[in-house]
């Protein structure tokens, strides 16, 4: 797992990406799966983190999320119907 997929939050750490590959309500494997990679991450998650006092642009942060949805919904648009 790596560091920067989990965020401290005011009540501890957060994962805020599991595997793709991997549906963790109908996977009986996820837990072990997550206690493993827990166990395992690829860096150091206490030596990474750097303070930075800039604000972000919210307006066009919020524009890419609004982009990137109406690309997702002209792609399913395009889909063949399933039956």
């Amino acid at each position: 797992m790596s560091g920067f997929y989990i965020l401290l939050g005011a009540d501890g750490p957060v994962i805020i990406d599991l595997p793709q590959a991997v549906d963790a309500a109908a996977n009986n494997h996820a837990p072990r799966m997550l206690v493993r990679d827990v166990d395992n991450p690829d860096v150091d998650l206490a030596a990474h983190f750097e303070h930075v006092e800039t604000t972000a642009d919210l307006e066009s942060f919020m524009r890419e999320i609004d982009s990137a949805r109406l690309a997702e919904a002209a792609h399913q648009m395009r889909l063949p119907e399933r039956a």
